[in-house]
């Protein structure tokens, strides 16, 4: 197994080198390394005189049964290994199966190769950015909390006056938040991302 992963990684030897002479089964009838060539995903057993698809077998994600050829099971029927009735090795390159056993093959192989993140990396790099984001936001309801206490301290109403034309009050709570966000990142992104009930800017 660990073969098949090591010539699936690098393509330059994925097809192993044809033995001299193939044996014959009952039907006197032998593996035909010719096959490789048109399938590049077989690979020949020796010890057990049967094919594989490399691919499925280390990537097939259903869990097949137990005699599946070229899965789980070495495949000898050579004589219906290709034609145009049966083709065992055509349908088998057709199936569900090994095409998404391909794909993550190629995935696995873009992974090694760094050209895409895997899913740990991105799992990863997704949690430390919701961390970040959490952090600019406790950091800018810390700015709201500290107006709080000094106007509290301080005796300064949080409501003002009425501004007939604005039509809006014009609140001391509210005019200190927008002045600390122009000199704060994190504060001036919370108040224009952040949903409204979620502003915490009702003293």
């Amino acid at each position: 197994m660990k073969k098949i992963i090591e010539d699936t990684k690098n393509e330059r030897n994925a097809i192993p080198p044809a033995l001299a002479e193939y044996p014959n089964n009952h039907q006197k009838r032998r593996y035909n390394p010719q096959w490789e060539v048109k399938f590049p995903w077989l690979r020949y057993s020796v010890t057990e005189d049967g094919a594989y698809c490399a691919y499925c077998f280390v990537f097939a994600s259903s869990t097949p049964s137990p005699w599946e050829p070229l899965i789980c099971a070495p495949f000898k029927d050579w004589k219906n290994a290709v034609g145009s009735k049966r083709g065992i090795l055509t349908n088998h390159e057709l199936s569900k199966t090994h095409q998404g056993a391909m794909l993550a093959a190629a995935n696995f192989t873009a992974v090694s190769r760094r050209e895409i993140e895997s899913v740990k990396e991105s799992s990863s790099r997704g949690y430390s950015e919701i961390v970040k984001k959490n952090r600019k936001i406790l950091l800018a309801t810390a700015f709201v909390l500290d107006v709080v206490i000094v106007l509290a301290k301080r005796g300064i109403a949080f409501r003002g006056n009425w501004d007939s034309a604005a039509m809006k009050e014009n609140g001391n709570f509210e005019f200190f938040i927008k002045w600390l966000a122009k000199y704060d990142e994190s504060l001036s992104e919370h108040l224009s991302t952040a949903a409204k009930n979620a502003r915490y800017l009702s003293p």
